[in-house]
């Protein structure tokens, strides 16, 4: 019998998807929410500058326009990004499962 945990149409109910404006400070993703199964982040390929991610305490990881990020997160308001200059936009798409 296969194992539930790797079937995707039993473990995905649902997407989470998004964007948001950067500035020079840090700020949480998206919204609080506990059920997601992955992240995945994209610097817009339209962005002049970098973007920076990481935890409420600091973003150093940088993604250049264009870059994505895969990220293991059950709630995306835990994962902070930046710009590293003027302005910038993250998208973001979830899947929702266990």
């Amino acid at each position: 019998m296969a194992d539930d945990k790797h079937n995707l149409d039993v473990t995905s109910s649902d997407i989470y998807a998004g964007t948001s404006s950067l500035t020079t400070n840090g700020a949480a993703i998206g919204s609080s929410i506990n059920d997601l199964c992955e992240l995945i982040l994209q610097a817009d390929p339209g962005n002049a500058v970098n973007i920076l991610i990481g935890s409420s305490a600091a973003q150093t990881s940088g993604l250049q326009p264009g870059d994505t990020f895969n990220c293991p997160v059950r709630n995306p308001s835990k994962v902070y990004a930046k710009s590293a200059s003027s302005t910038a936009t993250i998208n973001y798409v979830g899947r929702k499962g266990t």
